[in-house]
């Protein structure tokens, strides 16, 4: 009989590019949430009588950079608990 062992080595290498690419995905939103946070500025500052719609879009586009940045900061903390646990770093919650 053969045993059905995982490879901790390739799901510990798998976790940390995940790890890698939600946080390089974190900083692109971040980026992306401060130059929306800038144009809102922007028209603030101008004082121009700004077509209602676009800036309800440019605030619909904040909001949903802010949401896809917290999600994927969330993502990172659960597979780096996930990591830990796999290290045995961590104890386990039971």
């Amino acid at each position: 009989m053969t045993e059905n062992t995982p490879d901790f080595s390739a799901l510990h290498a798998e976790l940390e590019a995940d790890i890698a690419a939600l946080s390089f995905i974190a900083k692109v939103k971040l980026e992306a949430l401060r130059q929306c946070q800038r144009q809102l500025l922007a028209l603030r500052e101008a004082r121009l009588p700004a077509p209602k719609f676009a800036l309800c879009r440019l605030l619909f586009e904040c909001r949903w950079t802010r949401r896809d940045r917290m999600k994927a900061l969330d993502t990172i903390a659960h597979q780096e608990r996930y990591l830990a646990n796999l290290r045995c770093d961590e104890p386990l919650p039971f």
